[in-house]
C-alpha cells in the first residue's frame, strides 16, 4: 500500500552549500533506487521532508532519519496511505530543494495538486518556507 510520511526536523548545525549539496546528492540517489518520491527542503536549519512509496520502506526509512545525527526535534506531520504521490511526475520523482526560485517552483506545483486532501496538507506545511522567501 503506498503510504505518505512528512516530518519536519532542526540541524543541529547550520549546513553550508557544500554540506547541503552532499547530503540532497545522497538523498536523491538512495531514495530514487528505492522506487521513493517525494521532496526534502532546508532553510535556515530547519528541514522539511515529504516521503512517498511503499509503506515498509518508508517507515524504515523513517526510522533510519529519526536515528540520524544531523536531525534534531523531529516532528511527524503526515503519516498515512495515499492513493497516488503528488511527486511521481515532479522533476525525478524525488527532489531537493533549497534555493528560493526551486521553493517558489515546488509551490505552483502544488498548487496544480491540489485537488487532495493530502496534497492541501502538504501544502500547509510548505508554506512557511514560502513565506520566508516571499
Amino acid at each position: 500500500m503506498p503510504q505518505a510520511i512528512c516530518y519536519i526536523s532542526n540541524a543541529p548545525t547550520l549546513l553550508d552549500e557544500s554540506e547541503l549539496h552532499n547530503l540532497f546528492d545522497y538523498t536523491v540517489e538512495a531514495n530514487l533506487k528505492k522506487n521513493i518520491t517525494g521532496i526534502l527542503t532546508y532553510k535556515d536549519g530547519t528541514f522539511l521532508q515529504l516521503l512517498e512509496g511503499n509503506n515498509h520502506e518508508i517507515s524504515t526509512l523513517f526510522e533510519k532519519i529519526c536515528k540520524d545525527n544531523r536531525h534534531n526535534n523531529i516532528t511527524k506531520m503526515i503519516d498515512r496511505p495515499i492513493d497516488y504521490s503528488i511527486f511521481q511526475e515532479y522533476r525525478t520523482g524525488f527532489t531537493s530543494v533549497f534555493r528560493d526560485n526551486q521553493i517558489e517552483d515546488l509551490n505552483l506545483f502544488i498548487e496544480s495538486s491540489e485537488n487532495s486532501a493530502y496534497a492541501r496538507s502538504f501544502k500547509a506545511f510548505l508554506k512557511p518556507f514560502v513565506l520566508i522567501h516571499a
